[in-house]
């Protein structure tokens, strides 16, 4: 081996742990913030603001209903209620 493959073995090895140091700050840096990467990382942070939210849709939310119903009975008292209108109104003369 000469001097020159010496030289340009150690420069090899030189870019590849500046490569190497450039991989790990990257990496470091998405470690730090995922959110800001598209890593598929989730901060705990994140994460544990969302199962907050999720906790407090599930105190305020209610079983679903069928209002179809409420509303035909709602109308059929209404058709009764004008009818007893109707009577009075008849009754008092107009």
């Amino acid at each position: 081996m000469g001097y020159n493959d010496k030289l340009k073995m150690e420069q090899n090895q030189l870019y590849l742990i500046k490569q190497l140091e450039k991989k790990l700050k990257s990496l470091k840096k998405v470690i730090q913030d995922p959110d800001n990467y598209n890593s598929g990382l989730v901060s705990t942070d994140r994460v544990s603001e969302i199962e907050t939210r999720i906790e407090d849709l599930e105190k305020n939310s209610h079983e679903p209903q069928n209002y179809r119903e409420k509303c035909d009975e709602m109308e059929s008292r209404i058709d009764g209620l004008e009818k007893e209108v109707k009577k009075i109104l008849y009754a008092i003369g107009k």
